[in-house]
């Protein structure tokens, strides 16, 4: 909160963390089967971290948007670099789910690097409908074990949501939405 740390590096490492704890979670889950009850009997108090591990799964600057201008190369919120690379990342999520890669490990990365890409896109509206529709899908996709796949009805709707989103999103860029 205080920019003690780039948003660039806070990031990317928030990201690694979540994907180490994502595999080691994998690995304990039969011995720690609630981390959030483990943390309270052992008097870890991390509020933040819980939300950010168990549960949403997405950096404070992804969840928020809070990414600063330059982030990943942008030399502006909102350009035209940051725009493709949210058309990039729609267009990679719902063509991989068409091709049936649908485990967890293998949709999870492409919905943060979607809801990331989103977050560089400063001209989107604070409250625009599809960051939150990507937001909930990241974490439900984030409470599952990485070798689960998604059932077909979530396959649908998530594909669903996905071009919903990206029409939206087109719209909001021509001004419409």
């Amino acid at each position: 909160m205080r920019d003690a740390v780039p948003a660039a590096e806070y990031e990317a490492a928030a990201e690694r963390l979540i994907a180490q704890f994502r595999t080691l979670f994998e690995t304990l889950r039969s011995d720690v089967p609630d981390v959030a009850a483990f943390m309270a009997a052992h008097g870890v108090q991390c509020p933040m971290a819980v939300k950010r591990l168990i549960y949403s799964g997405l950096p404070a600057t992804v969840e928020h948007g809070a990414g600063g201008p330059g982030r990943g190369g942008d030399r502006e919120r909102g350009g035209a670099v940051a725009v493709a690379g949210a058309v990039q990342a729609f267009i990679t999520a719902m063509d991989s789910l068409r091709l049936n890669m649908v485990a967890a490990d293998q949709v999870h990365p492409l919905l943060t690097e979607l809801a990331a890409a989103l977050g560089r896109v400063g001209t989107l509206p604070p409250d625009w409908g599809g960051r939150a529709r990507v937001r909930r899908w990241v974490a439900k996709v984030h409470a599952m074990p990485a070798a689960a796949e998604l059932p077909p009805d979530d396959v649908r709707q998530l594909l669903f949501d996905l071009e919903s989103s990206y029409n939206d999103f087109m719209a909001t860029l021509a001004g419409g939405g």
